[in-house]
């Protein structure tokens, strides 16, 4: 079994991934399996990507431990690196294939770890933001947010929503629908059902 740590560059963008990788064959042409990096690669075409061995090591725990040297929080910060997090975290893909477990000391002892890189801001993470975070609503969302938060809605409003409730039946996607129907959220058309469950739902 080879133990090494290696080097991925797009040679049209010169753009690189590093990572960790054991195998019994160093030319299985393993190129890495981050996301971004594999979106690359399905991008430019694997004909044009090319790995290099940075080292070989002689165990997977002395693996782990060069790949934290290698990809740490400079390189991944890098703009122009693929890497999306801190290597060192441990080899999941190679853990799974050799069907080897972590034992409840090493998952504390990773979990710690990473938690005081977290506190440190020695990791964070590159790409596109999920959820809410770092948006903004428009002003047209405010004020359908507004309208649907008021305290009360009047008695003819609930009586449509309750019909539109039934007449939708157990169609599949019934509170997207909703949701659409009534500018709202599906949280709101879940707060609706909940809160009226006793006036005619069917």
């Amino acid at each position: 079994m080879y133990f090494i740590i290696y080097e991925i560059t797009n040679k049209i963008t010169n753009k690189k991934y590093r990572g960790a990788h054991a195998t019994h064959n160093l030319d299985d042409g393993y190129l890495g399996s981050g996301r971004l990096i594999k979106k690359a690669i399905l991008k430019y075409g694997v004909e044009n990507f090319e790995r290099t061995i940075l080292c070989e090591c002689d165990s997977v725990e002395s693996m782990f431990e060069q790949e934290a040297l290698y990809v740490n929080a400079e390189w991944v910060n890098d703009s122009s690196t693929y890497n999306l997090k801190v290597g060192g975290e441990g080899g999941w893909d190679y853990i799974n294939k050799e069907k080897l477990r972590w034992n409840e000391e090493k998952k504390k002892l990773h979990s710690i770890e990473m938690k005081k890189r977290r506190k440190s801001r020695e990791w964070a993470p590159k790409g596109p933001t999920y959820g809410f975070k770092n948006k903004r609503h428009s002003i047209e969302s405010k004020k359908k947010i507004s309208d649907n938060s008021a305290s009360t809605l009047s008695d003819e409003e609930i009586e449509k929503r309750i019909n539109d409730w039934n007449s939708l039946q157990d169609i599949r996607g019934k509170i997207t629908k909703l949701s659409k129907m009534w500018s709202v959220s599906h949280t709101q058309v879940r707060r609706f059902v909940k809160k009226h469950k006793n006036l005619g739902f069917a």
